[in-house]
């Protein structure tokens, strides 16, 4: 009875981990769609022509409690000026600066921090860099990095694909184990053969 109930808890247990195994590629697959099915899937390339840091006082200052870092870059081969965007939420978050800060600081560091991003920025003026761009929903945007990538969703597919095989090739072991050890038990029991691998077969045989 209490081998019974083991091997119960054992199979939910296995049972279990395969599904965790299966949501993780269900979700990773969700994300290789949203990479495959995103509004900035141009890749141009673009200089940086303009970096300014906006004041509170400026009539198209945003509302944010944070400064504004407005940046103009020129899609090489078009000539066409764009805003530059950090990746894509700001786009929508804040469609007239450059980045949103990833935690809310004190003002003098929020300034600091866009000073020194702007800093880097103007150090790249007039240099091509790869830049992405959505002609049809965004024509007067561009980004620079894309936050879901192919590259991203397959290495994020890759382990738990791995390790879902594994999980059913540890369930296999374990269920041919089991059965080993039914067939070694009722071996023993007929008194007939000692409880090796080898026996069993033999009796399978007879």
């Amino acid at each position: 009875g209490e081998k019974a109930k083991a091997q119960a808890v054992s199979s939910v247990g296995e049972e279990r981990a395969l599904l965790l195994d299966l949501d993780l590629i269900v979700i990773q697959h969700h994300l290789l769609l949203l990479s495959l099915h995103s509004d900035w899937v141009d890749t141009t390339n673009c200089s940086i022509v303009r970096t300014e840091l906006l004041n509170e006082s400026d009539d198209c200052r945003s509302t944010s409690s944070y400064p504004c870092l407005l940046v103009f870059v020129n899609i090489i081969a078009s000539g066409r000026r764009v805003r530059l965007h950090y990746d894509e939420p700001v786009v929508t978050l804040s469609p007239e600066c450059f980045y949103t800060p990833k935690n809310q600081q004190d003002k003098t560091e929020l300034l600091e921090e866009a000073q020194r991003i702007k800093k880097t920025l103007s150090d790249l003026q007039g240099q091509a860099m790869e830049c992405h761009i959505s002609t049809e929903r965004y024509p007067e945007d561009a980004i620079m990095k894309r936050r879901y990538t192919m590259r991203l969703a397959l290495q994020c597919l890759l382990w738990p694909t791995l390790m879902l095989a594994g999980g059913i090739l540890l369930v296999g072991l374990v269920m041919l184990t089991q059965c080993l050890a039914h067939l070694c038990a009722e071996v023993t029991i007929e008194g007939k053969r000692g409880c090796t691998v080898a026996g069993v077969l033999r009796a399978q045989q007879e």
